[in-house]
């Protein structure tokens, strides 16, 4: 030992840490008056590396097993709240939608009390000053402000095949306007001619005589040819009075076009 170093083997030394050769030891350096560290004397304190002498340890990078472990429970997170969001928003829009309906059947509320019948799909449009009463949220084709509708609004009535405005009185279950847009179906082509997938939610809105708006399941739904030059097809709502007087159902009507 050079002069003026002081080593110790016991007593107020640092611990020494794993993987030195002194493991387990305490010794301890003095700096000598040079300011200098004497070389044969343990460097165990530093002022960069920390006050036990640890050496800063490098960080581990992701592996790419847990990068795709990451990916993949990220996947099944987003594919199990998808859904969740997607019925969120479709009740959101059919809120919408309901409560625009209803407004329309005040409209028409208001013209009966003022004129004693219902009024024709034209005059409820033009009635309408606020033109966003008349757009589905749900229907992306159109945007608020335009003078045409979202929603088809019914002219004759069956069995009679007269128009409702002509009529004395319209039972309170005759449905005025319906709402299509909430069906969910896909635009396909097959060749020259669009097709329609299957509805993801098969249910219409539809707005009654009496200003109740209600859902309507599509199977539910009859279709009937109508009189005239040009053979259309009429539908029957569940609940209006022809409904049980129909004769064509939806299958049966598919069946008579197949022949």
């Amino acid at each position: 030992m050079g002069p003026g170093l002081q080593l110790s083997e016991s007593g107020g030394g640092v611990p020494v840490t794993r993987g030195w050769p002194w493991a387990g030891r305490r010794r301890s350096a003095v700096v000598l008056p040079e300011g200098r560290l004497k070389d044969d004397a343990p460097v165990i304190c530093r002022t960069l590396q920390g006050r036990y002498g640890r050496e800063p340890q490098q960080r581990r990078a992701f592996t790419l097993l847990e990068l795709l472990l990451s990916l993949v429970i990220v996947s099944l997170l987003l594919a199990l709240v998808f859904p969740v969001f997607q019925s969120a928003r479709r009740r959101s829009r059919m809120a919408i939608c309901t409560a625009r309906l209803r407004q329309l059947g005040l409209a028409y509320s208001l013209y009966v009390a003022d004129y004693g019948r219902y009024p024709s799909p034209l005059q409820v449009v033009k009635q309408v000053d606020d033109r966003r009463v008349l757009q589905c949220p749900a229907d992306v084709s159109r945007t608020p402000g335009q003078s045409a509708s979202s929603y088809s609004f019914r002219s004759v009535l069956p069995p009679t095949w007269e128009r409702y405005w002509e009529l004395p009185d319209v039972h309170s279950q005759v449905v005025l306007a319906v709402c299509s847009h909430h069906l969910e179906q896909s635009i396909g082509r097959r060749g020259e001619t669009r097709t329609l997938s299957a509805p993801r939610y098969p249910y219409k809105l539809a707005l009654r005589a009496g200003g109740g708006v209600g859902q309507v399941h599509v199977n539910q739904i009859r279709e009937i040819a109508a009189p005239g030059d040009r053979p259309t097809i009429a539908r029957i709502y569940p609940g209006e009075p022809a409904y049980e007087q129909s004769l064509l159902t939806r299958t049966d009507l598919q069946a008579d076009r197949d022949r």
